[in-house]
């Protein structure tokens, strides 16, 4: 006994094993591409470093929308409860003595490399790249006194991507070197004294920048890129 199906019928099912045919030849195409090249995956993730600030926390002010590469990082938890990203090579074991670490300096701490400390009694002054101390404007430098940091004065001029190099005390004038020319708004070439209330210029400063400060006695040394001072 033989079964007919309608023409319609017929049409209809050979339109079905017609895209299965399709279907499969995609397929056999297409996964060994999916299988052996993994880079095609990746190449719509963005590294997470590009996405990350200085202290490994994310940066959410920018446009960035997209998905990100984690494969050689891992995530840690801040003091402030924020993740932070290291290396896998970054990684570092948990000590008891990890609690012996001072964290009075408290968060965020500055937005950029600190380049200089010196001490002056119970004073802590810092020194670098960045414009805010804690969550007060400091232009490059600013001082700790044990509770909360506060800038000096205007500091000093952005003339350099890295404006001071250096700091040295004498006394109870701190004494900074580097590549600017003003400190608190007074005309400061390369370096600049501050006496605890006001900035002043020493001389008329060198002509070039000043890489390294030393203070033996009553005498400041100073070495650098200057010809001239």
């Amino acid at each position: 006994m033989k079964c007919f199906l309608p023409q319609s019928d017929q049409i209809n099912f050979q339109h079905f094993w017609f895209k299965v045919f399709i279907l499969c030849g995609i397929v056999i195409v297409f996964f060994p591409c999916f299988a052996q090249d993994t880079t095609f995956i990746h190449q719509t993730l963005t590294p997470l470093e590009q996405v990350l600030n200085m202290d490994g926390s994310v940066r959410l002010e920018g446009d960035f929308h997209g998905a990100l590469d984690v494969r050689v990082w891992q995530m840690r938890t801040g003091s402030d409860g924020k993740p932070r990203f290291l290396r896998n090579s970054e990684t570092i074991d948990v000590v008891p003595e990890d609690s012996l670490w001072d964290d009075r300096f408290g968060v965020p701490g500055m937005n950029d490399w600190v380049d200089a400390l010196a001490v002056i009694g119970t004073e802590l002054y810092a020194a670098g790249r960045f414009t805010t101390a804690g969550s007060d404007s400091a232009n490059y430098i600013a001082k700790w006194d044990g509770t909360s940091w506060t800038a000096l004065g205007s500091g000093m001029n952005d003339f350099a991507v890295d404006p001071v190099h250096a700091l040295a005390v004498i006394g109870s004038d701190l004494y900074v070197g580097g590549e600017f020319h003003n400190a608190g708004g007074v005309s400061a070439d390369y370096i600049a004294k501050w006496d605890g209330t006001s900035w002043s210029g020493l001389g008329s400063g060198m002509n070039d920048a000043v890489r390294a400060l030393v203070g033996i006695g009553t005498d400041l040394y100073a070495g650098g890129e200057s010809s001239t001072t």
